[in-house]
Order: C-alpha cells, then sequence, then structure tokens
C-alpha cells in the first residue's frame, strides 16, 4: 500500500491490491499522515467485506456504466449519436479492456467503409470516457486514454458545397415544407444542425440569430439571417431530425449528389461568403464560430480577388533578371 497524488487534485490517494486485484481509491485528505491513516482503514474495510461475503469481487465498471456517467454529469447532446454508435461494438467491455477492444472498432468500422473522420469522432468518445475515468472517476489505476490510437485526417478535409444555383435544385426537390425551410435556413446561417434545430423563440431577434455558449465552440455568438427569410424562421420547427434526414437524403439521391451532406450545407454558407472579396475571413470566422481562423482559411482560395490582390501587393524589381540563357 503506498500513497500518492495526481496532477491538480489536493488529494492524497491510497492503491493496493486485494486477491490480485489492484484498488486505488481517494482519501478525501490533503495531510499525508491523516491520508495514510484513512487509506489503513479503507484496506480493512475491504478485507472484511470481503471476508463476510459482502461485496463477492471489485466491481469493475464497463463501457456503460462510463457514458451513463457521462451523461449524468453533463456531456454535450452532440455526443449522443456518436455514443449511441460505439455502445454495439463496446457496452459490456470493461474499461479495463477497453483500448484493444477500441482498436477492433476502428477496423471494423473502416472495413465497413465509414470515413476517417467518422471514426475519428467515435475513437475521440472512447478516450474522453477513459480520461474522465482516471482524472475524474477514480475508476482507473492508469491513463488508457493515451493508448487510444486515431488515424491521420492529413488530405480528408471536405471542402464540399453547393453553388447558389444548384443550391436551388436541390431545395426545389424537398417535398416536405417544414424541412424545406429547415434547409434553407441552414444553408443561409451556416448554423450546425443542433445549433440551428435546438433554437428556442427567444434566440430570434430579427435580424439576428443569438447563439448562447453552450454550443460547440461555448461562445455565444450572433449571426445575421436576410430580410427575405424572416418568415422561414418559426420556432420551435415543425418537423423532427428523422424527417429532416429522410427528405435531405431523398432530394439528394434524386439530384445525384449523394456525397453532399446536411454538414455541407455550412459549407455553403461559407464558400458563398468567401466568394466575395468584401467579406474578411475573421468575420465568417466569428459567424460561423471557429475556433480559430486556421479553420476559417480553407475558403480563402475562394475569394476571386485573392491573386489579384497578392498581385497589387508584389511591386516587381527595377532591374528583373533576363530570361535568356546565356552560356
Amino acid at each position: 500500500m503506498y500513497l500518492f497524488k495526481k496532477e491538480r487534485s489536493p488529494f492524497w490517494y491510497t492503491e493496493f491490491q486485494i486477491k490480485g486485484k489492484q484498488i486505488r481509491l481517494s482519501t478525501r485528505e490533503v495531510n499525508k499522515n491523516t491520508a495514510l491513516k484513512v487509506a489503513r482503514e479503507l484496506k480493512k474495510e475491504y478485507l472484511q467485506d470481503l471476508q463476510q461475503n459482502k461485496i463477492s469481487s471489485i466491481k469493475q465498471y464497463t463501457y456503460h456504466d462510463a457514458l451513463i456517467k457521462w451523461v449524468e454529469g453533463g456531456a454535450p447532446k452532440s455526443m449522443y449519436s456518436h455514443m449511441h454508435n460505439t455502445r454495439r461494438y463496446l457496452e459490456d467491455v470493461p474499461l479495463v479492456d477497453l483500448v484493444p477492444a477500441a482498436h477492433d472498432m476502428k477496423s471494423e468500422m473502416f472495413k465497413r467503409g465509414l470515413s476517417v473522420c467518422t471514426i475519428n469522432r467515435r475513437l475521440s468518445i472512447v478516450q474522453t470516457v477513459l480520461n474522465k475515468a482516471y482524472n475524474e472517476w477514480d475508476w482507473l489505476d492508469q491513463p488508457l486514454g493515451c493508448k487510444i490510437k486515431k488515424f491521420s485526417e492529413k488530405g480528408t478535409e471536405r471542402e464540399i458545397y453547393l453553388e447558389p444555383d444548384e443550391f436551388q435544385k436541390f431545395l426545389d426537390l424537398i417535398e416536405h415544407n417544414e424541412v424545406k425551410k429547415f434547409v434553407c435556413v441552414a444553408a443561409y446561417t451556416g448554423l450546425r444542425r443542433s445549433e440551428l434545430y435546438n433554437l428556442k423563440p427567444e434566440n430570434w431577434k430579427a435580424p439576428y440569430i443569438i447563439l448562447p455558449n453552450t454550443t460547440k465552440s461555448k461562445k455565444p455568438r450572433t449571426v445575421p439571417l436576410i430580410e427575405e427569410l424572416h418568415d422561414l424562421l418559426t420556432l420551435p420547427w415543425g418537423c423532427s431530425l428523422t424527417q429532416i434526414r429522410y427528405w435531405f437524403n431523398k432530394a439528394r439521391v434524386e439530384m445525384g449528389i449523394p456525397h453532399v451532406w446536411l454538414h455541407d450545407l455550412r459549407h455553403c454558407f461559407g464558400s458563398w461568403l468567401a466568394k466575395n472579396p468584401e467579406v474578411a475571413l475573421t468575420t465568417i470566422r466569428d459567424l460561423m464560430g471557429h475556433s480559430s481562423l486556421a479553420v476559417t482559411s480553407k475558403y480563402a482560395h475562394l475569394s476571386p480577388d485573392t491573386f489579384a490582390a497578392v498581385s497589387r501587393s508584389l511591386s516587381p524589381p527595377t532591374n528583373p533578371p533576363t530570361s535568356r540563357v546565356t552560356h
């Protein structure tokens, strides 16, 4: 048995073994001498409980247990879909065995043809669970989150968007009027699906949509909506997420663009703005809620005046070298 401290925690922890199983607990004490006494009592209580059959074994927390605890502690709703998609692979796996199971899941998803980005988002769920289990809940005796290996996403960035005339054709194919309104507002505001769908009447102060700091970026922001679309923003929405997905998918198949996703409506917004030289990248960053200008920079090449501006900024040399080859 020994005592140790975790980074950023004022309390002393104890670790000991019972019947070959390692137990790690917080003493909830900041004084080392007091913590040592508490640690001895904790080990004594565990031994007594085992001898009196009050506990048959030391509980091994599973992935399912961890997801429940995370949700109860306030996991972002934007993560729920990815959580659900990892459960079929990892539901009853003990946390101590989660790393190899997660890598098996990774291989299986790749064989099924899921994108690298999607697989990495789901591995991030597993990684977060393991980090919380170690750093916050004391469910693990070693940091396993760092052992989750993701795919490299270099070269996988999506820049798919529709030109305004293409978007109009696509919009005309959506037969459900409420879904059509949702899709139209999404493309003309660049809001994420969850941000737009969860809007409440108090978030709409025409001509602005005011987002709180509970969205993905964790920062409040204000996004304008052009006057011609004000009547479309009737909250709450008169359609479900299931209906939105169904009619969106139906329209993209009919138009022959199955590679376009609902999230690509954000790219439409960013791309349309980037083509206007009067709109700065910093403005696009703020409207879209990007974490940094580096994320927004993928739209920079779309500006029609980019090359012209570069040319104007570079003065030619007064005595340029000749292109003639001399021998």
